[in-house]
C-alpha cells in the first residue's frame, strides 16, 4: 500500500450536515477500494484561483491515505461523476516531506557586488 494525499474542494453554500455526509463519501469512496483514511484536517473556506461551477469559493478538505495503486485509478474515476466534489487533487505523499534535500549542482554565492548608491538632488 502506498500513502496518498488528496485535496477535495466542495461548494461553499453546503451545510456542517452536508459537510458531514461529504466526508463520510469520501472516506466510503476510500474504503471501497480497499484503503484506509489516515489524518483529515477542514482547511475552511477559500477563494478559487477561477470559477469553477459558478463558484469562485469553495470549501477545503485535506486527507492523508492509503490504497493500493491498482484502486487509485478508480477512485479517481469515482471521484470525477461524484456531483458534490467541485475539484479534487489526489498524489503521492513524499516519504521525505519536511525535509528540504540539498540541490545538486548548486553554485555557490556569487560575491556581493558593490550597492549602487542613489544621487541626491
Amino acid at each position: 500500500m502506498k500513502s496518498y494525499e488528496g485535496i477535495f474542494v466542495f461548494p461553499p453554500t453546503a451545510t456542517p450536515d452536508e459537510r458531514k455526509a461529504q466526508d463520510k463519501a469520501i472516506d466510503t469512496q476510500i474504503d471501497k477500494f480497499k484503503g484506509k483514511v489516515g489524518q483529515r484536517a477542514e482547511w475552511g473556506k477559500r477563494s478559487l484561483g477561477y470559477v469553477v461551477k459558478r463558484f469562485r469559493e469553495g470549501l477545503f478538505s485535506f486527507v492523508e491515505f492509503e490504497m493500493d495503486p491498482s484502486g487509485v485509478v478508480d477512485f479517481r474515476k469515482a471521484l470525477e461523476v461524484n456531483p458534490d466534489i467541485l475539484k479534487y487533487m489526489v498524489t503521492v505523499k513524499d516519504p521525505k516531506a519536511g525535509k528540504i534535500a540539498p540541490r545538486k549542482n548548486a553554485k555557490k554565492p556569487a560575491e556581493e557586488a558593490p550597492q549602487a548608491v542613489a544621487a541626491k538632488s
